[in-house]
């Protein structure tokens, strides 16, 4: 699609460069599929003609981008609803812009979202992990990774902590929301906080552009990037193998049971606590320093 209309969208995402190559990067998947598809000769037209094509997509041609995705990209469903995501939020905006009433805004596209992938951190990853975030990630990176690591933050829990939910051994997380809760925080971490907010004139913990909380991709885009330094490039990674290993060391060093790990990690229901464990040994408050890993 013209280059002109992307980057109006891109701006009015108001987004951080890095966020605007991956939206640019699903985007262009579509683009190419789309044009490929009609025989579109960008040479030979304009604007107009270019609008008009992608004007008139509707359902169908979603359902053959999405065999596109699975046949010919092996891409996971995860993947393709991100992909899909991206595209209905461009033509929401185009449909402000340029009256683009498309079935296409409400395309559903139902995925099989129960898998889940277990695979933590080895003990001598973590030691590895550690060592290169202190001694080369900034401050801030520091706290996405460590919040992760040993609280077993989501990302979207991560990314709407504010400066009044910090307290001097804890933080509540989902302040004023139906999932409130209030975590402990090791030593070690804390004084990383208190490094990082001293001082500090933010609404966020962890700020964005125009003083609005960081985003998601970001998050993954610091952890991705911090893994792979220490060798961990596998497809598909993600912050999830630090909140499955935060779940691994309080196992491990604090006995955690069943009541633990779902209060641990903020979990509603008994059945997302069995993807972590089947046991029913429980504690009433988690040591957060009793970790050997938490004297970093």
């Amino acid at each position: 699609m013209n280059s002109f209309v992307i980057e109006e969208y891109l701006s009015d995402l108001n987004i951080n460069e890095n966020s605007k190559k991956g939206y640019l990067y699903d985007l262009n998947t579509f683009f190419l599929f789309i044009k490929e598809r009609n025989s579109f000769d960008e040479s030979s037209h304009n604007l107009e003609s270019e609008l008009n094509l992608f004007k008139g997509l509707n359902n169908i041609d979603m359902y053959a981008y999405i065999n596109y995705l699975k046949s010919s990209l092996s891409n996971s469903d995860k993947t393709i609803a991100r992909k899909l995501s991206a595209v209905k939020n461009l033509y929401k905006y185009l449909n402000k812009k340029y009256s683009f009433n498309n079935e296409i805004i409400t395309f559903k596209f139902k995925y099989d979202n129960t898998s889940f992938n277990n695979e933590v951190l080895s003990d001598k990853q973590i030691k590895e992990l550690i060592e290169y975030t202190k001694n080369n990630e900034p401050l801030k990176n520091q706290i996405i990774i460590f919040l992760i690591l040993f609280n077993g933050l989501t990302v979207k829990e991560l990314k709407n902590i504010k400066i009044k939910d910090i307290y001097e051994n804890s933080i509540v997380i989902d302040s004023n929301g139906e999932n409130e809760r209030i975590i402990k925080i090791n030593d070690a971490l804390r004084a990383i906080l208190s490094d990082f907010l001293n001082p500090v004139d933010q609404l966020y913990l962890l700020k964005g552009r125009n003083n609005q909380p960081i985003t998601e991709r970001r998050i993954q885009e610091v952890v991705k990037n911090a893994l792979s330094k220490i060798g961990i490039n596998k497809k598909g990674i993600s912050t999830g193998i630090l909140r499955n290993t935060s779940v691994k060391m309080i196992k491990e060093y604090n006995s955690a049971g069943f009541t633990d790990i779902k209060n641990f990690l903020g979990i509603k229901t008994d059945k997302q606590v069995e993807k972590y464990l089947k046991d029913s040994n429980e504690l009433n408050e988690l040591d957060m320093n009793k970790n050997p890993f938490s004297k970093f």
